[in-house]
């Protein structure tokens, strides 16, 4: 079993996890959905980079909760038992050594030989306080290096769909003042205005759902500040994604290539560490 420092760990986690595993024909590691939320033992004052973490990853389509109903391959890798067996069959932990995001990684290598994986229906807690801005940043855009690395496609779907509220703003109100029938009686506006507050209200609501299922707080105004920070967050991650193969993890320098993010100064991989490497 694997669990992050920042996972609260109650009582019931573990036979959850054991118990989700052991069948031969059942699953060979299990998962449970993660959310972040307000530390409320934590002497620390919360942050801007706390308030901006907990929005992404318990209140926005990013949150674990709510991807996994999105992602049907989605492992995450904050809480999670695995049998050993079906991880010594796919080279173990030695293998992964070098890698960063290497849940993916084991739920890529158990797909290739048909193993299965099962998220739990329950939701687990990840308190951190006293993160900068700079730290929620690098963090996601860590996050969104491996993705890129990885799962290279799914990039789009930030500025689509995970943070799309704000660009669908300027594409909305740019194509309809672009367009002949301008001025607030023209149709585009209209079409324009209706259009971003039906994607606005859809958002709202998957931030007050993201909020009950983690067991927060709710108000209108609360997920409006969500929407806001989750947004600017994601997609200045993927900015920052996008502009640089190089992460800094925990003091070390990492290099994104051939689709793995691990040590540069390594010459050439191991023929195990190759098992990994996406083409």
């Amino acid at each position: 079993m694997v669990a992050d420092s920042d996972v609260v760990l109650t009582e019931d986690v573990v036979p959850r996890l054991v118990a989700s595993l052991g069948q031969e024909s059942g699953p060979k590691a299990s998962f449970f959905p993660v959310a972040c939320v307000p530390s409320p033992t934590s002497p620390r004052r919360a942050t801007l980079g706390d308030r901006a973490m907990v929005a992404t990853l318990s209140a926005s389509l990013h949150a674990f909760p709510m991807l996994v109903g999105i992602d049907r391959g989605l492992f995450v890798g904050k809480l999670f038992a695995v049998q050993t067996d079906a991880l010594e069959a796919i080279g173990g932990f030695a293998s992964l050594r070098h890698v960063l995001g290497e849940d993916v990684e084991i739920a890529r290598r158990f797909a290739a030989v048909g193993f299965g994986i099962q998220a739990l229906p329950f939701v687990a807690h990840a308190t951190r306080a006293g993160q900068s801005k700079a730290d929620a940043l690098s963090r996601m855009g860590r996050w969104l290096t491996v993705v890129r690395g990885q799962r290279p496609r799914l990039l789009a779907s930030y500025p689509l769909l995970m943070a799309g509220l704000l660009p669908l703003f300027v594409f909305a109100f740019a194509f309809a003042f672009a367009s002949p029938a301008t001025g607030f009686g023209g149709a585009s506006i209209w079409l324009a205005s209706v259009s971003f507050l039906v994607v606005a209200l859809a958002r709202l609501a998957v931030s007050d759902e993201g909020r009950r299922i983690s067991g927060q707080e709710r108000a209108l105004v609360t997920s409006m500040v969500d929407v806001l920070l989750s947004d600017v967050l994601l997609l200045a991650a993927l900015g920052k994604a996008l502009a640089s193969r190089d992460v800094i993890w925990r003091g070390e320098k990492l290099r994104l290539s051939g689709g793995v993010v691990s040590r540069p100064t390594r010459s050439s991989p191991t023929a195990t560490e190759q098992v990994g490497a996406f083409p």
